[in-house]
């Protein structure tokens, strides 16, 4: 499986956890960057989790303006 992106804030490699959420009736993962506090999407797997994590992005809006 594809490796891990950085995280798509700040940049970070080596500091990024992966976080089972227990509080919900559902156990949810999600990645977290440990030195700007950025999180993924919850997702029921690691994998998925994952794939939300490489799938976020800084970019918040495309405006076209013509």
């Amino acid at each position: 499986m594809k490796k891990r992106n950085p995280c798509p804030i700040c940049g970070e490699r080596n500091n990024i956890y992966r976080c089972k959420s227990a509080m919900h009736k559902f156990k949810s993962w999600f990645f977290a960057c440990g030195y700007c506090r950025f999180h993924s999407k919850k997702a029921f797997t690691r994998w998925g989790a994952r794939r939300n994590w490489n799938k976020a992005t800084n970019v918040v809006d495309v405006w076209d303006w013509r």
